[in-house]
């Protein structure tokens, strides 16, 4: 056993070498096996689903990928969102789900994009990004600008950008990623034209409302967190957790911008920020304390015996 953790314990050290965006599904602590597990069961799920609807294969197979991208995004987003009640987690993965059956596929580049901005913002890891690492949050928003158009996902990665060069631990070099992605957001709308904003239903309206006063209810209410980061064992800072719930809340509600299909689009981001509000929410209002750092099972086995 204790070869098996070393060599999970090399393969993270030489990771974090070479990238700082990327957090290992270590299978030793129970949350990530089970996380892991239900990435196959929801992609199953999904793909059934399609099947019984009579899809054509190539449909199936998107509804699979989307039901293990859904929850996976939603769960890892949740983790970043409220490091310390791995309840957040869960609740989002499943949230996630049901919002996949419901109303469809989210927009892959959309979500992608929001879970590498809060690994940029929480520094869940506890290294700042290394400059590949920042290139391909560039390179990510660049192709969510060119197939999407969403100019205002420019606006917010500057935002974010801005935010690492400024809250605790600061990386000034960001300040220059910021620039390159407000210039191109100002490329997108001098090629593409400022879209005018649609017809947004009432009840969509209302549900983001609800979400929004949730989220930023957590936002005022979080404590220091008692998570320690990934790389570092060092504990996260509250105002990074605070910046990333607004930058994610911001990336959801870009998602208004199309319309009534935008829920859908945005689906994976409102369930991590509704998951990780309620979460929290339900762990103050039943006194559960911060859950706090798993101890990987092979290592308490090892101690127990």
């Amino acid at each position: 056993m204790s070869s098996f953790n070393e060599m999970i314990e090399r393969a993270t050290e030489r990771g974090y070498e070479v990238s700082s965006l990327g957090r290992p599904l270590d299978p030793r602590y129970p949350s990530n096996l089970i996380a892991a597990i239900l990435v196959v069961v929801f992609a199953l799920v999904a793909a059934g689903v399609a099947l019984l609807n009579g899809l054509p294969i190539r449909e199936i197979a998107l509804w699979g990928v989307s039901g293990a991208f859904s929850w996976f995004i939603a769960w890892a987003l949740g983790r970043e969102l409220d490091p310390d009640h791995i309840l957040s987690s869960f609740l989002a993965g499943g949230f996630a789900i049901v919002g996949l059956l419901i109303l469809g596929p989210p927009n892959f580049l959309i979500v992608a994009l929001g879970l590498v901005l809060a690994r940029l913002l929480s520094r869940s890891t506890g290294l700042a990004f290394k400059v590949f690492d920042s290139i391909a949050v560039i390179v990510i928003l660049l192709g969510t600008l060119i197939l999407e158009g969403t100019w205002l996902m420019g606006l917010i990665t500057a935002v974010a950008f801005a935010l690492d060069a400024l809250l605790d631990d600061p990386y000034p070099a960001h300040w220059a990623f910021a620039g390159v992605s407000l210039a191109l957001s100002i490329g997108t709308v001098i090629v593409s034209g400022f879209p005018p904003f649609p017809a947004v239903p009432v009840w969509m309206l209302v549900s983001a409302a609800v979400v929004v006063v949730l989220s930023l209810g957590y936002v005022v209410l979080c404590s220091d967190p008692i998570s320690l980061s990934d790389a570092t064992q060092k504990p996260l800072h509250k105002n990074r957790i605070r910046a990333t719930i607004v930058i994610i809340l911001l990336v959801a509600l870009t998602s208004l911008w199309y319309g009534e299909g935008g829920l859908a689009i945005g689906s994976t981001v409102w369930a991590a920020l509704l998951g990780s509000a309620l979460g929290f929410g339900l762990a103050t209002w039943l006194g559960i304390g911060p859950s706090g750092p798993e101890t990987p099972r092979s290592l308490s086995q090892t101690d127990a015996s």
